[in-house]
């Protein structure tokens, strides 16, 4: 969330939209150090996430607890049960998610499979009441229907939004993963202003971010 999107989220929050945020991995074997007590990363990630989500303004953060890297191996039922428990419960008019059809950059194989599911519990599976239904018999949810899906790290975006103002927010962000930094070479900061300014260029913006936007309700 914090590299990929979290200056659309910033500027939602900003006016006055309520935003929520499910983590589906427990960040696990994200370590450069072998060896590294996974209890513990998991713990460590968890904490950040909360403090990088505070941050950005989210209103509340679920962990979902998979194995990190693993998500490919996962019972698909329980998964989408899960993604479709959120949905249900937080009723959202736009669901904002990883493109599992990239085929142009590399895509992390949790990150593909989390799009697939999201896509799939987005429609048409959160509104058929058949589709599990002990989540409305014996949770107290009911069905929804989001109105749009996005598509963040996409190879085929069709919509943009200017993120300059808020570009510090989602540097501050990024900057709670400490266990993460080792990821970016030179660092988040100069890592996330040098990708929102590659993708601004294209808009003639100094900051940006792209998505796919494919709506969820046909229109007659």
């Amino acid at each position: 969330m914090d590299f990929y999107c979290s200056g659309l989220l910033a500027k939602w929050i900003k006016q006055g939209t309520e935003v929520n945020l499910v983590v589906v991995t427990s960040g696990d074997k994200g370590s450069n150090v072998f060896g590294t007590d996974p209890q513990r990363l998991v713990l460590t990630r968890e904490q950040e996430q909360l403090a990088s989500a505070k941050i950005v303004g989210i209103q509340e953060v679920v962990f979902l607890h998979y194995p990190d890297g693993e998500l490919v191996f996962a019972n698909k039922r329980n998964l989408q049960s899960d993604i479709v428990r959120q949905i249900r419960r937080f009723k959202p008019e736009i669901l904002v998610t990883h493109d599992p059809m990239t085929r142009l950059k590399r895509v992390h194989s949790d990150h593909r499979t989390v799009g697939e599911v999201v896509r799939d519990a987005a429609f048409p599976i959160s509104e058929i009441c058949n589709c599990y239904p002990e989540q409305i018999n014996l949770e107290g949810l009911e069905t929804w229907q989001a109105h749009r899906l996005m598509y963040f790290d996409t190879d085929l975006p069709n919509y943009f939004v200017d993120i300059q103002e808020v570009l510090q927010t989602k540097i501050k962000a990024i900057s709670q993963h400490c266990s993460q930094e080792y990821i970016f070479t030179g660092g988040s900061a100069s890592c996330i202003t040098n990708r929102a300014s590659k993708i601004g260029a294209k808009y003639g913006l100094e900051a940006a971010e792209e998505y796919l936007v494919i709506n969820l309700v046909e229109s007659h």
